[in-house]
């Protein structure tokens, strides 16, 4: 997923997943999580009738995790078995 337009596309025929290429957009000297972030933006101004989660892709940096985090509370994704003590 690379625009917002198509996130938005996406989510309107049903998908359930959105994931936007944060890296990809750095690689072409874009900010990949302003990126991210208009389209999390974008996402929360419609009802599609179901969910919609964002998990941000192509993560390049301790600070895209962070950032990722802050802007989409499902981004970035962990690999299975991981777990947070409290």
């Amino acid at each position: 997923m690379l625009q917002r337009a198509q996130a938005l596309l996406s989510a309107r025929a049903g998908a359930s997943y959105i994931s936007p290429f944060v890296g990809r957009f750095d690689d072409i000297s874009e900010d990949g999580i302003d990126h991210l972030n208009n389209t999390v933006r974008a996402l929360e101004n419609y009802d599609f009738g179901h969910r919609v989660e964002v998990i941000a892709a192509s993560i390049r940096s301790a600070n895209h995790v962070t950032q990722a985090a802050l802007v989409a509370p499902t981004s970035p994704p962990c690999r299975s078995g991981f777990s947070r003590t409290s």
